[in-house]
């Protein structure tokens, strides 16, 4: 008579262990991936697919603070980024995995700029590798280290922004890969 009360015992485990390794009953939508339960509600992992031919620009962050009047600027291709935080342009390899952003080595121009920009581009290209990548329509949201940065996606951060008054950037492709940029204002040659 003692062997039900054991025997019920491993099924109830058995049953415990089976429902949490495939997700029943959880809440985000069957799977125990930590990327999806970090997802903001309606945002789904990043992929690099999902991210190829588009350009984010950062309009806002928590757990860091950007210079002021700075602006953060990612370029996606098939399989390169660009990257700029106000002063050098940064390009390399990338792809996203299961959500998360895989960056090869960088390169990266060698302008000299104020001090606080200069330490902006550090921790950019540190902060890239490794991130968590959450999309959800045109934000992006990537978060390391306890630091999380949201982007728009520039055909949307610039839908409503005047002709007259607007700061415009070209930015082309050159040998290697290198992101070099021209920049005009409007009404200056």
């Amino acid at each position: 008579m003692r062997r039900f009360p054991i025997l019920g015992l491993l099924v109830a485990a058995t049953v415990l262990v089976a429902s949490c390794s495939t997700g029943a009953g959880g809440s985000n939508g069957g799977t125990s991936s930590p990327v999806a339960s970090a997802a903001p509600a309606g945002g789904m992992p990043a992929t690099t697919e999902a991210l190829s031919g588009r350009t984010f620009l950062a309009t806002g962050t928590e757990g860091t603070e950007l210079v002021e009047g700075s602006q953060v600027r990612l370029t996606f291709e098939a399989t390169r980024i660009g990257a700029s935080a106000g002063c050098n342009q940064m390009s390399g390899e990338y792809e996203v995995v299961e959500g998360i952003l895989n960056v090869g080595p960088m390169a990266m121009t060698e302008m000299a700029c104020e001090e606080p920009l200069m330490a902006q581009d550090t921790w950019l290209a540190a902060f890239l590798p490794g991130a968590t990548a959450v999309l959800d329509d045109t934000t992006l949201t990537l978060t390391k280290d306890g630091t999380t940065m949201t982007l728009q996606d520039e055909e949307n951060a610039n839908r409503d922004r005047p002709l007259q008054g607007t700061r415009w950037v070209r930015v082309t492709t050159g040998p290697a890969g290198l992101i070099l940029s021209a920049e005009r204002e409007p009404g200056r040659a």
